[in-house]
């Protein structure tokens, strides 16, 4: 919440971590899986 005075915070669950599931079929998730996430939040 500190951070929400200063400006605009955005978060998002990753896929498959906390109640995000992971892809089906699940084979792998690299660092390239969520930036690619992040952007598209971001655009969105």
């Amino acid at each position: 919440m500190e951070l929400a005075r200063h400006g605009r915070c955005i978060i998002y669950g990753r896929r498959g971590f906390h109640r995000s599931a992971p892809p089906v079929p699940f084979e792998t998730l690299d660092l390239v899986d969520h930036v690619d996430d992040a952007a598209a939040a971001l655009a969105g």
